[in-house]
């Protein structure tokens, strides 16, 4: 079974692609594979530790929540001043192989699934971090690693705007 796609070249490159008689379909076909291939290669597995035991997905950290930076410098709300998040805790955002974002609390050991970036809970500065894509310099990084195959489980969240645990 296959799916019909619409892809825009520039004019130059359609004449040109015309010109070697280039098989366009195959090209993209070759192409898509290779990104897929190496998307999954870059996203390594993620184990972390939740109040309800070791959790686990493939993706990697766009936001490493063990490394300093991830920590929230605006724990204020700009315009009420009131005290809206923990300036102590240290958050990570990472991307699933399916593009998913998991937000995760590394001191409340909380794990949030969502669709989108924009989706997500997160103060300011660390939204801008992860829209940024900054820096996650080891993508299979794990708080606790499961000490037998199998025992961490997928997260079964059920806050409005995220998505089901199984959608790795």
């Amino acid at each position: 079974m296959s799916t019909q796609k619409t892809i825009t070249l520039p004019t130059s490159l359609a004449h040109e692609t015309e010109a070697y008689a280039l098989p366009i379909s195959q090209i993209c076909t070759e192409a898509l594979r290779a990104a897929v291939a190496e998307a999954e290669d870059n996203a390594g597995r993620i184990v972390v530790r939740t109040k309800s035991g070791l959790e686990g997905f493939y993706g990697k950290w766009i936001v490493d929540p063990y490394d300093d930076e991830s920590r929230t410098t605006q724990a204020q709300d700009p315009i009420t001043q009131e005290f809206v998040w923990d300036s102590r805790i240290h958050w990570g955002v990472a991307v699933t192989r399916r593009g998913k974002v998991v937000v995760y609390q590394r001191e409340d050991e909380v794990l949030k699934w969502y669709h989108t970036l924009p989706d997500a809970l997160l103060p300011a500065d660390i939204r801008e971090k992860a829209a940024n894509g900054t820096a996650a310099p080891n993508t299979a990084r794990s708080a606790q690693r499961p000490s037998t195959p199998g025992a961490a489980r997928r997260p079964n969240p059920n806050t409005e705007g995220q998505t089901e645990g199984r959608a790795l």
